[in-house]
């Protein structure tokens, strides 16, 4: 699982504990880090002997594949909005390192909790289809490439849009 490969490598190497906007955890943090692991490890969905992290997380019925749909292209078009990198996935481990070689902390303005639960909703899509056109509006050698992806209705898809929706935002 993604999401927890990315939160397990922020964690051992100091970068949510030395980020100045990643929030501090929360139970809900913990417990929806719990219920991807253990799909992952024995893949079923568990909410404990008496449901207790069911009740954790409450209603999420308002929460519709429509809302969903629109955080995820928000999450294309401004969050992770770098042209050149088509997997999104690879552009939030890309902000989870830490670049010696440049010098730079970059990390240290990230929030790790956002990208958690952005590379949970990220990584429930598929790419469908891809098709290229010819694009004659800047010059004969450009071309344009549209990507369709679809969203998948993963085990913990409603849970993981609603804690994005309540990360905080960016401070300045």
């Amino acid at each position: 699982m993604i999401p927890a490969y990315f939160l397990r490598n922020w964690i051992a190497h100091g970068l949510i504990s030395g980020s100045t906007n990643t929030p501090e955890f929360t139970s809900h943090d913990t417990g929806f880090t719990f219920l991807i692991v253990m799909k992952s490890l024995f893949g079923k969905e568990t909410y404990g002997n008496k449901k207790e992290l069911k009740r954790l997380f409450r209603d999420d019925s308002n929460i519709t594949p429509k809302s969903i749909r629109g955080q995820i292209v928000k999450l294309h078009e401004r969050t992770y909005g770098t042209p050149y990198l088509s997997e999104k996935l690879e552009e939030i481990e890309r902000r989870g390192q830490k670049n010696k070689k440049q010098n730079t902390n970059e990390w240290k303005n990230q929030n790790f909790l956002l990208h958690f639960y952005a590379s949970y909703l990220l990584a429930s899509t598929n790419l469908s289809s891809n098709t290229c056109k010819p694009n004659d509006k800047f010059n004969e050698q450009d071309y344009t490439v549209y990507l369709n992806y679809e969203i998948q209705e993963t085990s913990f898809l409603k849970i993981a849009s609603k804690m994005f929706n309540n990360q905080p935002p960016k401070k300045i």
